[in-house]
């Protein structure tokens, strides 16, 4: 992929969840400087998953994104497209946002003055628009949510109460559907989810609402309008996907603590991003436990670059179904310890690891891990 900057201040472009060398990963000073053209190599040799790409650049990463430099990133593979689930109009992506807006319209940014919280918006967009509405069939729909906002956890919910099927995650499809009521979303998440339209009448409707009360609250995301009958031939199998669970009996030597701290300023083991600083060190091929601990008084989305991992446990106990497949981000909730567990394939080099609320990244909550030959 060539991406050119055609804006007037540095990009460098990160694509989630994709084994790549470093070279192309997005590195926050690898820049794409104004007027310039850079290549990035993807393999595109790995599981069929709902992906997507933003700017990464140093400390301007929240303020770019805000301003929309981030897409979907989708593949597809053919052990997928066998299980004959919602598909072409029937598989949607849906990227979620919130945004302030100033008296013209115009966006307002003001991401320097919300270090501690990250910003927080009062107005919801889907796909880059307002309270939206989707005309859909009396038919299931995949619909690949991304949450893209720089710091809002959303709590995705219908509005009738009525449950919906949790598919997959960052990395892919889940081993079986996990049918819900309500789905916490944390941004750089991703889930894909099957909403049951076949049950519907021409006329019925119904909302994908928020039920975080994070203020200033943001409760309607999509209204849902059944516009058509059709038959729908579409399933949603029992098994889904082979995932083979890592085993904590793998993991070499013990866990690597990545602590999250605030002391005046966001940190990783009390430390924050400098260029010039591996701060760990891992082996291709080599299983390794993480522990992320969060000390904090606020939610910090892990996002790791490179590899994807599995959740061992959350403060000792199972994480939750829809948490069982492959992820490159989770939220590591107020007082949280997580398990983490992971190997690194296929690329040395310097990648990095942080918190995905895009101001306290751009806060430099962020470490490097270098990555070499085992």
């Amino acid at each position: 992929m060539i991406q050119t900057n055609g804006w007037t201040e540095n990009l460098s472009i990160h694509n989630h969840g994709h084994k790549v060398a470093a070279s192309s990963d997005g590195h926050p000073i690898d820049y794409v400087t104004p007027g310039n053209s850079k290549v990035y190599t993807y393999p595109n040799d790995q599981r069929a998953s709902t992906y997507w790409f933003h700017d990464h650049t140093m400390d301007l990463t929240g303020s770019h994104v805000y301003s929309g430099i981030a897409a979907f990133y989708i593949i597809h593979d053919p052990a997928e497209d066998a299980l004959k689930l919602p598909s072409g109009q029937y598989d949607v992506p849906l990227m979620i946002q919130d945004k302030k807006l100033n008296a013209d319209n115009t966006l307002l940014f003001d991401g320097p003055s919300q270090i501690l919280t990250g910003v927080i918006g009062d107005i919801g967009l889907v796909n880059g628009v307002a309270s939206p509405h989707f005309d859909v069939a009396t038919h299931k729909y995949r619909f690949r949510v991304l949450d893209a906002a720089n710091a809002r956890v959303f709590a995705l919910k219908l509005k009738s109460g009525k449950s919906f099927q949790v598919i997959g995650s960052d990395g892919g499809l889940l081993t079986a559907p996990v049918a819900v009521t309500q789905l916490s979303i944390a941004p750089g998440e991703r889930y894909d989810i099957v909403v049951d339209f076949t049950q519907s009448a021409v006329g019925d409707t119904d909302v994908l609402q928020n039920a975080n009360t994070t203020a200033p609250v943001i409760s309607s995301l999509v209204e849902f309008r059944v516009k058509t009958a059709v038959a729908d031939t579409s399933t949603v199998p029992a098994t889904l996907s082979t995932i083979t669970r890592f085993q904590a009996s793998q993991a070499t030597g013990q866990p690597v603590v990545q602590n999250f701290g605030q002391g005046g300023t966001w940190t990783i083991n009390g430390l924050t991003y400098d260029s010039a600083r591996p701060d760990t060190t891992s082996h291709l091929g080599t299983v390794y436990i993480w522990k992320l601990q969060n000390f904090t008084g606020m939610v910090h989305p892990f996002h790791k670059h490179l590899t994807e991992f599995q959740i061992l446990d959350i403060n000792g106990a199972a994480p939750p179904a829809e948490q069982n497949g492959w992820k490159d981000t989770v939220a590591v909730g107020i007082g949280q310890t997580i398990n983490i567990i992971f190997t690194n394939e296929a690329f040395t080099g310097t990648y990095v690891y942080h918190c995905h609320n895009l101001e306290h990244e751009d806060h430099r909550m962020m470490l490097q891990e270098s990555v070499v030959s085992p």
